[in-house]
């Protein structure tokens, strides 16, 4: 499957600073992004976990959707985790009718 970057937000312990990264994520996912104006960010925990956020832009905070992924490789990997809730905003939008 082809990748493509999307824009991440990350914040750095232990000041909460912002940092802009990339991942990379297959091409669908990277086209419900743009065409939900989708703002993704993430946080790595004090448990080594990762903090994984995806929201659309013109929602407030509290709509965000947050899951934890483990911050490795395979099963529930963070590029993993980030697809699944790219995919799970995108069709909230389409069950709202938008």
């Amino acid at each position: 499957m082809e990748k493509e970057p999307v824009k991440l937000v990350q914040y750095m312990r232990p000041s909460g600073r912002k940092v802009k990264t990339f991942a990379n994520v297959e091409s669908k996912y990277a086209y419900w992004v743009k065409k939900d104006n989708l703002e993704l960010s993430c946080e790595v925990s004090r448990t080594g976990e990762v903090a994984i956020y995806v929201r659309r832009a013109d929602e407030p905070e509290e709509n965000e959707i947050v899951e934890m992924a483990r911050n490795s490789p395979g099963p529930n990997s963070p590029i993993e985790v980030l697809q699944k809730l790219i995919m799970k905003k995108h069709f909230e939008k389409i069950d709202k009718g938008d």
